[in-house]
């Protein structure tokens, strides 16, 4: 087993962190400020709290505030010529996922010519550009750490990732009590776009020591702490837990990737416009079934991790570590993939195309292709609790 260790972003975790992004700003020697953020951040007074810190060290900013989920390459585009046309010098992306990915395509796209789509092409040669700090209000991503963020092909309706150098920021600002505001539908949310990371970077053909210390205790974190923090959301033992096994998740993804979970997920959300955590709490149960017959050690590993019986048939273990999945999926009331209206059964063959082009089918431990991909839809679909 070989691993090379390289921490890209540096981590500063804390309770109250939101008010250093002034002094971290003027540390990076920032003169002018893009903030990247949605209307939802704004209504919530957070950017106005970066405003003050802002304002404390002499540094101007403007603001961008037109962040969507699943954020359309156009937003990009727009944020990078407000970036330009302002002389910044820095960015400051607060939010979600997509707030946080807009910021580091912005980062990207106000140094580098043409569209922000070219660069879903890892081949593409990418500039560096100004410095980046980055502040999730959600404990999920892990995009504040991670060297890619997703953006969405409107045209032809996929969602794609960038990824490389040039989107990674310069600092991680993770303060967990900007997450105590989230309410439980996003909390269950959020929190299983986290463990589904921690829990595909566990099985991920390219996992290694490093990958498997950070994944296992982001796993062993947010089974304990996912279902605390959607029933008191003002618990900040349980906000700081989710908080940090989405870094700690965010972390291994760097070493070692994700596997084709996330393949199936990113087409229910460009195709359905399902939120990509309940996305991923849909896929993960049923990749890791799959997966099961070739990866018995690592499923024996994660049924107990998931507090079931390691001891169980083989033939059992794909079945076995579904349902443990499920029973978390149910118990912070996620929905499973029939409950959605929109969703048609006609439509997964396109499904299955898209998840069989995406970018993580190589990292799984089972060979996997379009075929497998619509069993895969057809059995989500089908399931019943």
């Amino acid at each position: 087993m070989e691993f090379v260790t390289k921490v890209m972003t540096p981590i500063d975790f804390a309770p109250g962190a939101l008010d250093k992004v002034g002094e971290k700003a003027a540390a990076f020697g920032a003169t002018s400020v893009l903030i990247v953020s949605d209307e939802m951040i704004i209504k919530l007074g957070l950017v106005d709290k970066i405003i003050d810190s802002l304002e404390n060290f002499g540094l101007e900013y403007v603001v961008f505030d037109k962040v969507l989920p699943d954020p359309p390459s156009y937003l990009v585009m727009e944020a990078a010529e407000l970036a330009k046309e302002n002389d910044c010098d820095c960015i400051v992306g607060i939010g979600g996922g997509s707030s946080m990915d807009v910021a580091k395509m912005t980062k990207l796209m106000t140094v580098n010519e043409g569209n922000i789509l070219e660069y879903c092409d890892p081949q593409k040669k990418q500039l560096i550009g100004p410095k980046l700090i980055c502040i999730p209000t959600t404990s999920g991503t892990g995009s504040e750490i991670t060297g890619g963020a997703m953006v969405t092909d409107v045209e032809n309706d996929r969602k794609l990732a960038v990824s490389g150098v040039g989107v990674l920021s310069d600092l991680a600002l993770i303060d967990p009590e900007l997450a105590m505001g989230m309410p439980p539908k996003l909390t269950a949310a959020t929190g299983f776009d986290a463990l589904s990371h921690a829990v595909e970077e566990y099985m991920s053909a390219f996992a290694n020591g490093m990958s498997d210390v950070l994944a296992e205790k982001a796993i062993r974190s947010s089974v304990k702490y996912l279902k605390v923090a959607y029933e008191d959301g003002k618990n900040l033992e349980a906000r700081s837990e989710m908080a940090r096994a989405s870094a700690f998740a965010g972390l291994a993804m760097n070493y070692c990737g994700l596997i084709a979970g996330h393949n199936l997920a990113h087409p229910l959300g460009a195709h359905y416009h399902i939120p990509h955590g309940v996305a991923c709490a849909i896929t993960l149960p049923f990749i890791l079934e799959f997966i099961a017959p070739v990866t018995e050690r690592k499923t024996r590993e994660l049924i107990e991790l998931f507090n079931g019986d390691p001891n169980v048939e083989k033939e059992k273990l794909g079945e076995t570590i579904r349902e443990l999945v499920i029973d978390l999926v149910v118990s912070v009331d996620l929905p499973l993939l029939h409950t959605f209206e929109n969703v048609k059964e006609e439509d997964f063959e396109q499904l299955a195309k898209d998840a069989n082009a995406d970018l993580y089918g190589f990292l799984t431990p089972r060979t996997i292709s379009t075929p497998d991909y619509l069993e895969l839809y057809k059995k989500m679909y089908l399931y019943r609790r």
